[in-house]
Protein backbone atom coordinates (compact mmCIF):
# COMPACT_ATOMS: atom_id res chain seq x y z
CA UNK A 1 0.00 0.00 0.00
CA UNK A 2 2.81 2.23 0.95
CA UNK A 3 4.01 2.05 -2.90
CA UNK A 4 1.18 3.30 -4.42
CA UNK A 5 0.02 5.95 -1.64
CA UNK A 6 3.81 6.92 -2.97
CA UNK A 7 3.29 7.04 -6.66
CA UNK A 8 0.52 8.49 -6.46
CA UNK A 9 0.80 11.09 -3.46
CA UNK A 10 1.38 14.44 -5.98
CA UNK A 11 -1.00 15.71 -8.28
CA UNK A 12 1.76 15.71 -11.24
CA UNK A 13 1.88 11.53 -10.83
CA UNK A 14 -1.48 11.01 -10.59
CA UNK A 15 -1.89 13.07 -13.84
CA UNK A 16 0.74 11.48 -15.83
CA UNK A 17 -0.88 7.86 -14.40
CA UNK A 18 -3.84 8.99 -16.10
CA UNK A 19 -2.18 10.06 -19.02
CA UNK A 20 -0.47 6.99 -19.40
CA UNK A 21 -3.86 5.00 -18.78
CA UNK A 22 -5.66 6.88 -21.82
CA UNK A 23 -2.45 6.51 -23.70
CA UNK A 24 -2.78 2.45 -23.46
CA UNK A 25 -6.84 2.65 -23.88
CA UNK A 26 -6.43 4.81 -27.19
CA UNK A 27 -3.80 2.03 -28.22
CA UNK A 28 -5.81 -0.75 -27.97
CA UNK A 29 -8.74 0.62 -29.30
CA UNK A 30 -6.48 1.77 -32.57
CA UNK A 31 -5.22 -2.55 -32.73
CA UNK A 32 -8.99 -3.10 -32.81
CA UNK A 33 -9.60 -1.03 -35.73
CA UNK A 34 -6.65 -1.93 -37.32
CA UNK A 35 -7.23 -5.57 -36.92
CA UNK A 36 -11.22 -4.65 -38.00
CA UNK A 37 -9.98 -3.59 -41.67
CA UNK A 38 -7.06 -5.91 -42.06
CA UNK A 39 -9.79 -8.76 -41.53
CA UNK A 40 -12.27 -7.07 -43.69
CA UNK A 41 -10.16 -6.50 -46.53
CA UNK A 42 -8.96 -10.43 -46.61
CA UNK A 43 -12.68 -11.38 -46.48
CA UNK A 44 -13.18 -9.06 -49.33
CA UNK A 45 -10.04 -10.71 -50.84
CA UNK A 46 -11.29 -14.23 -50.81
CA UNK A 47 -14.85 -13.60 -52.26
CA UNK A 48 -12.49 -11.79 -55.41
CA UNK A 49 -10.96 -14.90 -55.40
CA UNK A 50 -13.84 -16.97 -55.06
CA UNK A 51 -15.85 -15.25 -57.94
CA UNK A 52 -12.80 -15.81 -60.17
CA UNK A 53 -12.54 -19.40 -59.16
CA UNK A 54 -15.98 -19.61 -60.51
CA UNK A 55 -15.91 -17.95 -63.69
CA UNK A 56 -13.07 -20.46 -64.13
CA UNK A 57 -12.92 -24.42 -66.04
CA UNK A 58 -14.08 -26.40 -64.96
CA UNK A 59 -17.01 -23.89 -62.54
CA UNK A 60 -18.08 -22.13 -65.06
CA UNK A 61 -19.29 -25.14 -66.90
CA UNK A 62 -22.23 -26.32 -64.58
CA UNK A 63 -25.15 -24.83 -65.27
CA UNK A 64 -28.21 -24.98 -62.88
CA UNK A 65 -30.36 -28.54 -64.45
CA UNK A 66 -26.17 -30.54 -63.78
CA UNK A 67 -26.45 -28.91 -60.04
CA UNK A 68 -30.93 -29.75 -59.81
CA UNK A 69 -29.44 -33.11 -58.19
CA UNK A 70 -26.44 -34.24 -56.04
CA UNK A 71 -23.63 -35.16 -58.20
CA UNK A 72 -22.16 -38.84 -58.14
CA UNK A 73 -20.49 -41.54 -59.37
CA UNK A 74 -18.39 -40.47 -62.81
CA UNK A 75 -19.81 -36.76 -62.84
CA UNK A 76 -18.74 -36.70 -59.12
CA UNK A 77 -14.67 -37.62 -59.85
CA UNK A 78 -14.51 -36.04 -63.04
CA UNK A 79 -15.43 -32.82 -61.60
CA UNK A 80 -13.28 -33.24 -58.46
CA UNK A 81 -10.28 -34.06 -60.69
CA UNK A 82 -10.81 -30.61 -62.47
CA UNK A 83 -11.73 -28.66 -59.38
CA UNK A 84 -8.36 -30.24 -57.43
CA UNK A 85 -6.35 -29.34 -60.47
CA UNK A 86 -7.78 -25.77 -61.22
CA UNK A 87 -9.03 -24.48 -58.14
CA UNK A 88 -7.46 -25.92 -55.20
CA UNK A 89 -3.89 -25.95 -56.38
CA UNK A 90 -4.01 -22.54 -54.48
CA UNK A 91 -3.06 -23.20 -51.17
CA UNK A 92 -5.60 -20.36 -49.52
CA UNK A 93 -8.78 -22.97 -50.69
CA UNK A 94 -9.44 -25.37 -47.92
CA UNK A 95 -12.35 -26.41 -49.55
CA UNK A 96 -15.03 -26.25 -52.42
CA UNK A 97 -18.85 -26.43 -51.80
CA UNK A 98 -21.25 -26.29 -54.50
CA UNK A 99 -24.78 -25.77 -53.65
CA UNK A 100 -27.97 -25.51 -56.24
CA UNK A 101 -30.73 -22.63 -56.58
CA UNK A 102 -32.65 -24.40 -53.33
CA UNK A 103 -29.59 -24.12 -51.17
CA UNK A 104 -29.04 -27.94 -51.26
CA UNK A 105 -25.22 -29.39 -50.95
CA UNK A 106 -25.07 -31.18 -54.51
CA UNK A 107 -20.97 -31.23 -54.62
CA UNK A 108 -18.22 -30.70 -51.90
CA UNK A 109 -14.51 -31.46 -52.09
CA UNK A 110 -14.89 -32.31 -47.86
CA UNK A 111 -14.56 -36.07 -47.07
CA UNK A 112 -17.05 -35.71 -44.34
CA UNK A 113 -19.50 -33.07 -46.02
CA UNK A 114 -22.29 -33.78 -43.52
CA UNK A 115 -20.01 -32.87 -40.38
CA UNK A 116 -21.22 -29.78 -38.27
CA UNK A 117 -25.09 -30.79 -39.28
CA UNK A 118 -26.87 -31.05 -36.87
CA UNK A 119 -28.40 -34.71 -36.67
CA UNK A 120 -25.20 -35.49 -36.26
CA UNK A 121 -24.69 -33.29 -33.58
CA UNK A 122 -27.85 -34.55 -31.71
CA UNK A 123 -26.51 -37.80 -32.47
CA UNK A 124 -22.90 -37.42 -31.02
CA UNK A 125 -24.46 -35.58 -27.85
CA UNK A 126 -26.85 -38.82 -27.22
CA UNK A 127 -23.76 -40.98 -27.76
CA UNK A 128 -22.15 -39.18 -25.17
CA UNK A 129 -24.79 -38.22 -22.86
CA UNK A 130 -26.65 -41.43 -22.18
CA UNK A 131 -24.90 -43.38 -19.81
CA UNK A 132 -24.79 -40.90 -17.56
CA UNK A 133 -27.94 -39.87 -17.87
CA UNK A 134 -28.84 -43.57 -17.09
CA UNK A 135 -26.76 -43.39 -13.96
CA UNK A 136 -28.02 -40.85 -12.43
CA UNK A 137 -31.68 -42.27 -12.98
CA UNK A 138 -30.86 -45.35 -11.42
CA UNK A 139 -29.05 -43.78 -8.49
CA UNK A 140 -32.45 -41.86 -8.13
CA UNK A 141 -34.72 -45.08 -8.50
CA UNK A 142 -32.28 -46.35 -5.43
CA UNK A 143 -32.47 -43.50 -3.32
CA UNK A 144 -35.92 -43.64 -3.62
CA UNK A 145 -36.44 -47.43 -2.99
CA UNK A 146 -37.73 -47.75 -7.05
CA UNK A 147 -35.58 -50.14 -7.88
CA UNK A 148 -36.36 -53.09 -8.90
CA UNK A 149 -35.67 -55.86 -5.79
CA UNK A 150 -33.79 -59.28 -6.40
Amino acid sequence: MGLVRKLTSSRMSRVGWILAVLALAGAMALSFVFAYSSVGDQQRAAQARAVADTTRKPLSDLTATLVSKPIQEDSYRALLKDVKDHVMKDDRVLRVRIFNLNGTLVFSTDALPWLGSVWLLVAGHTALCLPYFLQAVIADMQRLGLAAKK
